[in-house]
C-alpha cells in the first residue's frame, strides 16, 4: 500500500516538474483535437483593457494591483477547464498573455482550455472592430 501511494505521489511530482519545464505553445486560431501538457501563449490586438474586462468575465481574478496576473478556479475537485485553477499573466507591452495551470500541471488539453483563451482573443478582436 506504502509502495503504490509512493509510485502516484512521484508520478505526479514528475508530470509536474515536466509541465512547467515545457515551453508554452503558441495559440492557434484552429481548435486542437489533443494537445499534452498545454500552456498557451496567445496575442491579441484591442486594448489591454478590454482583454482585462473580457478576463474578469470569465471568472479571473486579478492577483496584485497592476492587473498583470489573474488566478481562478481551485487546485483540488473537478478537472474541467471551467473550474481548475489556472492563471493568466498579462504582459501589455508585448500585447500577449500566457495561460497555465500554477499549482499541478495540466497532462492533455481537448480543446476545453483553447476555448478559454478563444473567447478571450475573439471576443477581444469583434471588439476592436
Amino acid at each position: 500500500m506504502v509502495q503504490e501511494i509512493i509510485w502516484v505521489l512521484s508520478a505526479i511530482i514528475l508530470m509536474t516538474l515536466v509541465y512547467k519545464v515545457l515551453p508554452y505553445k503558441q495559440w492557434k486560431n484552429k481548435r486542437p483535437s489533443f494537445v499534452l501538457f498545454p500552456k498557451y501563449i496567445a496575442q491579441y490586438s484591442s486594448s489591454t483593457e478590454d482583454v482585462i474586462s473580457r478576463i474578469q468575465e470569465l471568472g479571473f481574478i486579478p492577483v496584485d494591483q497592476s492587473n498583470k496576473r489573474f488566478i481562478r478556479g481551485k487546485a483540488f475537485g473537478d478537472f474541467s477547464a471551467k473550474w481548475m485553477k489556472l492563471e493568466i499573466l498579462l504582459e501589455s507591452e508585448k500585447q500577449e498573455f500566457r495561460v497555465f495551470a500554477p499549482f499541478f500541471g495540466i497532462i492533455f488539453d481537448n480543446g476545453d482550455l483553447w476555448k478559454i483563451i478563444s473567447n478571450i482573443v475573439e471576443d477581444t478582436k469583434q471588439n476592436s472592430k
